[in-house]
């Protein structure tokens, strides 16, 4: 069965060990996974998520985490909910699969700050000559109070 959807990049990155499990167990089938299935492929491959998993509602709130994330996708099979694996869904590493690469951290509290030029069109400073009239005392542009 052909499913038509748009493509949809995932918006989040998977961090959640149970949430990798559970993509990793509806990957590792071709025509999707109903709610119970999931759990009992969850039971066999995966037994450290059961009692996380098997609480009320947290399955399924998962579930639909991971179809609105854009990891999975949601359809109808004999009168009840399925879930397959989006095509495009980057790969999930495991957890001892290797070294995982932290993020670039930028050095900000090193060095002196220097503001960007500010490129201003010709003759927009040209009213700064010009002196203005306070309290009856001609002023020049910038404050003498400053």
């Amino acid at each position: 069965m052909k499913l038509s959807y748009s493509p949809v990049r995932p918006r989040r990155s998977l961090t959640s060990s149970a949430n990798i499990a559970i993509v990793q167990v509806i990957k590792s089938t071709s025509e999707g996974l109903t709610a119970d299935g999931i759990l009992t492929a969850i039971q066999r491959d995966h037994p450290q998520f059961v009692a996380e998993l098997a609480v009320k509602k947290e399955l399924s709130n998962r579930l639909s985490r991971l179809t609105t994330s854009g990891h999975i996708e949601r359809f109808r099979v004999d009168n009840a909910w399925a879930w397959k694996a989006i095509d495009h869904c980057p790969r999930v590493a495991s957890a001892g699969s290797g070294y995982v690469v932290p993020p670039r951290r930028l050095d900000v509290m090193s060095g002196t700050y220097t503001p960007p030029v500010t490129a201003l069109r010709p003759g927009a400073m040209d009213y700064a000559a010009v002196p203005s009239l306070h309290m009856g005392r001609r002023r020049a542009f910038r404050s003498d109070l400053a």
